[in-house]
């Protein structure tokens, strides 16, 4: 019983790894109230949790606004922006990723160089990774949107930062 408990959380946690690509709207917000990101953030396939789809209110408070911070943080990397509620805590030397600590999670940006067939370029996107073991109940996984871009391509994503 329990294998198959399991098996089907991993099963679940697996679905979490489609998700859509995200806009980022013209203003951001100033402070750490995820209710103001909410109409700046415009994803076409994504819900207002981004990688996670269930009823949030289920969730205690401090596990919610967790949830609800790292979900920003995910959506605003793939529309081309740095983490919201996330600080950076360092840099590595392979393009530009960046690791940063959020509230309960740790987020790594990667931005690295990369060629892909003869296109030179960069994989870039978050990987999420939650601090306390009893929040996800998975071996070894991580939340990953991470994919390849020509240098132009991430340019226009990014805005040129």
């Amino acid at each position: 019983m329990a294998k198959v408990k399991k098996k089907n959380i991993v099963l679940f946690l697996g679905c979490l790894f489609l998700l859509a690509s995200c806009t980022w709207g013209e203003k951001h917000a100033k402070d750490t109230d995820i209710s103001n990101l909410k109409n700046e953030i415009r994803c076409e396939k994504c819900d207002d949790l981004g990688p996670f789809h269930f009823d949030i209110k289920t969730l205690d408070e401090p596990t919610r606004i967790i949830i609800e911070q790292a979900s920003a943080d995910f959506k605003a990397v793939i529309s081309g922006h740095p983490p919201k509620f996330a600080k950076v805590q360092s840099e590595m030397l392979d393009g530009g990723t960046g690791i940063y600590k959020g509230n309960g999670y740790k987020m790594t940006v990667y931005n690295r160089l990369a060629t892909f067939g003869k296109i030179d370029g960069y994989f870039y996107g978050p990987v999420l990774k939650f601090e306390n073991p009893k929040m996800v109940i998975a071996e070894n996984l991580d939340i990953s949107h991470v994919e390849f871009y020509s240098f132009e391509e991430l340019k226009k994503l990014t805005h040129g930062q």
